[in-house]
């Protein structure tokens, strides 16, 4: 890139900006000053001038102002400038030799020097010199305001131009520094849009060198973070593997106890192990299941989905009925559904939700997995039960790690006892690795918990 710091940009775009305006500036004022100012002088001269004629009894000729417009115009500012200067001129006797203003009543008696007074309603500066032989008495004089006008006149001369300048340089000063933090957005609006679990590297390569070091240090911590996630998917793993054999032994163990000499109380220890064994070994698996969930995809496949859910629905029968409950698919086209996806995160995904559905159902319970059409081209798979439900203010929640609702009960009737609040959680892991859509809400037909799965479909067609 052209700059390679915002500090290079905003220099190379600002400072020509301020030269200019401080040339444009500079220029406005010297010709709108050169051209008050001139025209002051020259009525001053043209004072002198005519005093001096006057004095010798010769008269000037008139300026020939139809010339051309220029000095027509100087004509017009010359008589506005004479009436802001006097000249008196008298003799030794005080007959007025020269009066360029001889409606103001000049006082005959002011000594030479300087002196503030006021003609004709208006303050004056008069300055009283004499000749060296006595015979001349010289009174000048001007508005006490003059110069102020005069000033007041070149600033309004110039404000206008100025002022236009100045809004300009305003305009391309706020582009050029939105211009140069530029880079900074862009980098702040990428941080906020991406996700969480997006740890990939920001490229420093087109980055302006203030930024670098943030960009760097940013792409540090996500490797930290990286590294730091794969050690505890690797230790939940490794410890997962861990502990199914001791817990294999133990079951066996128990099981492998003649329960025939054992009393009713023994009996009910022995069961008890088994059954904490199972929940144990249940944990592990999930275990496992949540690790593998947070690694990266394994590969691709074209499932018919259809397919995939009868043979779920075949599997989990004999569960239904043993916890009395009716599962039921509804697919009346009988059309064959194409996605592409991992096979086996896609049936992890769907038997989980399934057999939470039948675990948490009511008693009787009654299970509905629906296949519905979209015409954006995904098809919602809804797998809903008569239980208790989600609250609204647990939908959410539901999908993280070890979170159990307050409300979660089984088909009995009592509080679910079995599960770690993992199943929910891989649903989620896999699905966000397929780019699958889940979701829950209350169904409207049943009355309890009705997750969503949304799969984008590939092709479809129709066997027959």
């Amino acid at each position: 890139m052209f700059f390679s710091s915002i500090r290079s940009r905003l220099q190379w775009v600002l400072s020509p900006l301020l030269l200019l305006t401080l040339v444009i500036t500079a220029t406005f004022v010297y010709f709108s000053s050169r051209s008050e100012l001139r025209d002051a002088l020259n009525a001053q001269l043209d004072l002198l001038s005519e005093a001096a004629a006057e004095v010798r009894g010769e008269a000037l000729l008139a300026l020939p102002s139809e010339k051309d417009d220029y000095e027509e115009n100087w004509t017009t500012k010359k008589f506005d400038y004479l009436g802001d200067f006097l000249l008196v001129i008298r003799d030794q006797n005080g007959s007025v030799l020269y009066n360029s203003m001889p409606e103001l009543s000049v006082p005959s008696e002011l000594e030479p020097g300087d002196h503030r007074i006021t003609l004709d309603g208006q303050a004056w500066h008069i300055v009283v010199r004499r000749t060296t032989n006595a015979d001349r008495l010289y009174v000048s004089g001007r508005i006490e305001e003059e110069a102020r006008d005069v000033a007041l006149q070149l600033v309004g001369t110039a404000v206008l131009p100025l002022s236009l300048v100045f809004g300009l340089a305003l305009l391309v000063s706020i582009v050029s520094v939105q211009a140069g933090l530029s880079p900074l957005l862009k980098l702040s609006q990428h941080l906020e849009t991406r996700p969480a679990k997006n740890l990939d590297v920001i490229d420093p390569s087109d980055q302006p060198s203030e930024i670098k070091p943030i960009v760097d240090a940013l792409n540090n911590l996500f490797k930290r973070i990286e590294q730091f996630l794969r050690r505890e998917r690797q230790f939940v793993d490794d410890a997962a593997h861990e502990i199914r054999t001791p817990l294999t032994v133990i079951k066996a163990q128990a099981q492998a106890l003649n329960p025939t000499g054992m009393d009713e109380s023994n009996r009910r220890r022995v069961n008890n192990i088994i059954a904490g064994t199972d929940r144990v070994a249940r944990l592990s698996n999930q275990l496992l299941q949540q690790a593998h969930a947070e690694k990266e995809k394994a590969g691709t496949d074209t499932i018919d989905l259809r397919q995939m859910i009868i043979a779920l629905a075949t599997e989990f029968d004999a569960l239904a009925r043993q916890r009395d409950v009716t599962l039921e698919l509804k697919d009346k086209n009988q059309t064959e559904f194409l996605c592409l996806a991992n096979r086996d995160d896609l049936w992890t995904i769907l038997r989980n939700l399934i057999e939470n559905a039948i675990r948490y159902s009511g008693s009787p319970g009654q299970v509905l997995i629906a296949l519905t059409e979209r015409a954006d081209g995904h098809l919602d798979v809804s797998i809903a039960d008569n239980g208790t439900g989600i609250p609204q203010e647990e939908r959410t929640k539901v999908f993280q790690r070890f979170y159990r609702g307050t409300q979660v009960k089984d088909n009995d009737g009592g509080i679910a006892q079995e599960g770690a609040g993992l199943g929910l959680s891989i649903v989620l892991a896999l699905a966000e690795r397929n780019n699958i859509d889940v979701s829950v809400a209350r169904s409207e037909r049943l009355g309890g918990a009705d997750f969503r799965v949304s799969v984008l479909l590939t092709r479809q067609k129709t066997p027959g």
